[in-house]
């Protein structure tokens, strides 16, 4: 027989684990998970994570986003969910304490901050160091082949490409090269005759050869 003591120490303890359960259900996590096929598609520079319920892959939130269980902060950069008062599901991801802030271009920039100094480039401060990516492919993809000239260019955009202007581009059925006007014309060749022995009248004498 259990005695009384510990009849109300199980009754706790099944009391927690049902609370526990029905908050992260209600924090956003899912009884079962259900996650799509395939990773998203995330910008550059942001690295899949795994959500706070353990399901899904998902993409990092950066510094300043808005947080969740479903939705964590890029840990990589040292950014953690910090919650907003008055709401215990949701937050704001921010960096430690101790890292230093950047200082770039005349700007300054906090840890864990990503920004764009250009549209070529993405950046991001961590603890006082800022490191770059290109946002560009190192290599141009070749231009098209019915480009008589190509040219590098950015035609209102930010990445180089090949450029082909109109007037320098090959034809892809180019038209056969006019014959000169005293060009002479092709010549009908003389059709064969046909040889047949000539026929005797009928009733003349046969002719007979003698050695």
């Amino acid at each position: 027989m259990f005695s009384r003591t510990m009849k109300q120490e199980c009754f706790l303890t099944l009391f927690a684990v049902l609370l526990c359960t029905s908050v992260m259900v209600e924090g956003g996590c899912p009884s079962q998970c259900s996650c799509p096929h395939s990773p998203p598609s995330c910008p550059p520079g942001i690295s899949w994570i795994t959500d706070g319920c353990g399901c899904c892959k998902v993409c990092a939130r950066q510094f300043n986003q808005e947080c969740s269980l479903r939705h964590p902060c890029d840990h990589i950069k040292g950014l953690h969910c910090h919650l907003v008062p008055g709401d215990p599901d949701r937050g704001l991801c921010r960096a430690e304490a101790q890292g230093r802030p950047c200082e770039f271009n005349g700007r300054m920039y906090q840890h864990g901050e990503d920004f764009q100094p250009s549209c070529q480039h993405q950046c991001s401060c961590m603890d006082g160091v800022v490191g770059c990516m290109p946002l560009c492919p190192h290599q141009v993809p070749l231009p098209d082949w019915r480009c008589a000239s190509p040219r590098l260019a950015r035609p209102g955009r930010c990445c180089d490409e090949w450029v082909c202007d109109d007037d320098n581009r090959i034809s892809e059925d180019p038209a056969a090269p006019g014959r000169p006007p005293d060009y002479p014309g092709p010549t009908s060749m003389p059709s064969a005759r046909s040889c047949s022995r000539p026929s005797t009248p009928t009733g003349a004498p046969q002719p007979s050869w003698s050695g």
